[in-house]
């Protein structure tokens, strides 16, 4: 299966509001990479709007941009429907416990994000705190990243805890639904009568 992937870099914000409009109904794209385009708060609305009806992105980078809290919340409404997207960068954002909170909060209801990269933004410690409680009870997180916040270094590590943890019984699932898989099939196999051979037709007439 081919994977799609667009980068676009310092590119005018008119151009990255038209690419996210454009993509809201995209079924084909699977990777975009935005990062450093300058985009703010209306170019950010318009990416996080993209989530809504888009059904084919994975992997979305938006690090390096200014789009502030209000962006953050926003795209948070979006992840609390969407079950596409498995990767999320939103590094050097400017976003501070408002909106990493909100996208934590949102996570409770979705199961597709396995990565979060939220590094250099404005979190403070007790943001990073309720985090990691968080982390802990919301979601399929494998990998958050929250470094260079004002969040303290045990923080950091009790949330690397809490993603390994997910992520090791993630990969232990996995073997035991194909095993179960495995086994529904051979079930089939086991109750599928066998087809009468022609010989074995003539001897029933």
């Amino acid at each position: 299966t081919e994977i799609y992937t667009l980068s676009l870099h310092d590119a005018l914000p008119i151009w990255s509001i038209a690419l996210a409009n454009a993509l809201e109904a995209n079924r084909v794209l699977a990777c975009c990479d935005m990062s450093n385009n300058g985009i703010s708060q209306y170019g950010g609305l318009a990416w996080s709007d993209t989530l809504w009806g888009n059904a084919s992105l994975a992997h979305l980078n938006l690090s390096d941009n200014p789009l502030g809290d209000e962006v953050a919340v926003n795209i948070a409404g979006v992840m609390s429907r969407n079950q596409t997207l498995t990767r999320l960068d939103l590094a050097s954002c400017k976003i501070s416990d408002e909106g990493a909170l909100s996208i934590l909060d949102a996570l409770e209801s979705n199961t597709s994000l396995v990565r979060l990269r939220l590094s250099n933004n404005l979190i403070s410690e007790a943001g990073g705190m309720i985090m990691a409680d968080m982390v802990e009870t919301h979601g399929a997180l494998e990998r958050l990243d929250i470094k260079a916040n004002q969040v303290s270094h045990s923080s950091e590590l009790r949330i690397a805890r809490q993603c390994a943890r997910k992520k090791h019984a993630a990969s232990s699932r996995e073997p035991r639904a194909l095993a179960a898989q495995m086994l529904v099939v051979e079930r089939k196999q086991q109750v599928a009568p066998t087809p009468l051979r022609p010989a074995d037709r003539k001897s029933t007439r």
